[in-house]
């Protein structure tokens, strides 16, 4: 399911449902997402209930990220408790809308959950004192306002070229630029620059920020949080902040708070491991060229996915062969500048990128045969490595 807003494929633990519910389902797949699952822990594995006022204040948290959210259209009364999210989520997309109250002795309390019509459940809890508090966040903070719409697509296109490879620490979070507005692909004043890359391809997108936005040198947002944080910014709200201190990031948004801890990584100079995009230019439309990438997709090795893109006098032919399924090519009509030029590349790395596009062409720029592949549109830039050809 992709998510209205940026067409962002969500996790189904992610997707906003259809339901009257005040937002507490959506809220309780959240808190589910960043609830500690591990087996040992069952205090931080569970959602804190609190009562504020008569309404509902949940929170979630692992060693990486703390969520808090205020459902003031969630009724709840009694003490404070740690129930356990996966079943009460369960509950609340089954019963609808919920009314939820904590009764019992100080030892065993159970968390009664009325639902619509005469439908009700019990479920044991915990002492909310089990719970960890919320971690501190020191030093020096710097806050930037964002258009809450701006962001959330700017993170969505970048989010799934992070490395998920908890080994390589200089690459497995996000990079947020501000300021850069010497040598190349300058940062402009005004603007904040997200970049990710998993080392096969990299991409990153502008957005426009106001205040004094200064991300920490040396740090980066964690990949699970940053898909947390776009599952947050999908959203009907308007604006949304994001805190940068020494260590960590917190985005508000409305009712929400996400305090996600920074990753220690030096993440690479791109603009010197990367050279100058080469004089061949292609511009073609960008559906014709999906169409044509899963078209020989299938014939593609299957261990590195390698298609081979040829420029030729008004067409980009796309080709793929193995000794296994034979070989296919697909021509797409286009304007070539430079010249006839073959490079190599990976077709689902290819796709994903071609999938984050906004406009209905693309133009494609490389060189020689181990030349990167430049995809380009205002505020946004995707690279993808090519695939050498034998």
């Amino acid at each position: 399911m992709k998510c209205p807003n940026c067409g962002f494929d969500l996790p189904g633990r992610l997707r906003k449902p259809k339901t009257n519910d005040g937002g507490l389902l959506t809220a309780l797949r959240l808190a589910v997402s960043v609830a500690d699952q591990r087996a040992h822990l069952p205090a931080p594995g569970g959602i804190l209930l609190r009562s504020r006022d008569g309404h509902l204040v949940l929170a979630a948290m692992d060693i990486q990220d703390w969520f808090e959210t205020d459902l003031p259209g969630v009724p709840f009364g009694g003490p404070d408790v740690i129930v356990n999210g996966r079943v009460l989520c369960h509950e609340a997309a089954r019963l609808g809308p919920l009314a939820l109250h904590a009764t019992g002795s100080d030892d065993s309390v159970m968390l009664h959950v009325t639902g619509s019509g005469r439908n009700s459940s019990d479920l044991p809890t915990m002492k909310a004192g089990d719970f960890p508090p919320r971690p501190p966040v020191p030093g020096p903070a710097s806050e930037g306002v964002f258009d809450a719409g701006t962001l959330h697509r700017a993170l969505a296109r970048v989010w799934s070229a992070i490395s998920d490879d908890s080994n390589r620490y200089g690459i497995g979070g996000l990079r947020a630029e501000v300021g850069l507005v010497a040598g190349r692909w300058p940062v402009p004043e005004g603007v904040c620059r997200f970049v990710a890359t998993d080392g096969n391809q990299l991409r990153y997108a502008d957005v426009p920020v106001e205040g004094a936005c200064r991300p920490p040198d040396g740090k980066l947002w964690s990949r699970e949080s940053v898909e947390r944080a776009v599952a947050m910014l999908a959203t009907e709200e308007t604006r949304a902040r994001l805190t940068f201190t020494e260590r960590h990031v917190t985005l508000a948004i409305g009712r929400c708070t996400l305090v996600s801890r920074l990753l220690d990584g030096e993440f690479p100079d791109y603009r010197k491991c990367l050279g100058e995009p080469g004089p061949h230019e292609v511009t073609v439309e960008a559906a014709a060229l999906v169409a044509a990438l899963k078209s020989v997709l299938p014939f593609a090795l299957d261990r590195c996915h390698a298609v081979v893109l040829e420029t030729g006098y008004d067409a980009l032919t796309v080709s793929a062969s193995s000794i296994d399924t034979g070989s296919k090519s697909v021509a797409v009509p286009t304007t070539v500048v430079g010249g006839d030029a073959k490079v190599g590349v990976n077709a689902k790395m290819m796709l994903d990128t071609l999938s984050v596009l906004d406009g209905p062409s693309v133009t494609l720029r490389f060189g020689g045969p181990v030349d990167p592949i430049y995809a380009e549109e205002p505020g946004f830039m995707g690279v993808v490595m090519p695939v050498r050809l034998y």
